[in-house]
């Protein structure tokens, strides 16, 4: 069986000013939807769709 997690990626700075890059992955059954109302600030998103020997990355457009 897959499970597939919502990915999000974005930037920050940290106190010393340097850049971040920030990826968030969420738990298995939360939507697009759910996680757009938890982080509406982020552009890039993708799925991680992981099963018992492998995980692949897709990015949605």
């Amino acid at each position: 069986m897959t499970n597939t997690r919502q990915v999000v990626l974005h930037k920050g700075i940290s106190n010393d000013r340097e850049t971040l890059s920030i990826i968030t992955i969420y738990e298995p059954g939360f939507t697009k939807q759910q996680v757009k109302v938890d982080n509406p600030f982020s552009k890039k998103w993708g799925v991680l769709l992981q099963d018992k020997s492998y995980s692949e990355w897709v990015r949605e457009l």
